[in-house]
């Protein structure tokens, strides 16, 4: 059960993560650019 909640969790966090990651690229590419 423990590794199931604890993977819910990171799943979470990592979608919640990608889309700041994203557009934190996209805004440092658009920089350069």
């Amino acid at each position: 059960v423990i590794g199931a909640v604890r993977r819910a969790a990171l799943f979470r966090a990592f979608w919640l993560l990608v889309p700041a990651l994203h557009a934190e690229w996209c805004c440092a590419a658009r920089r350069l650019d």
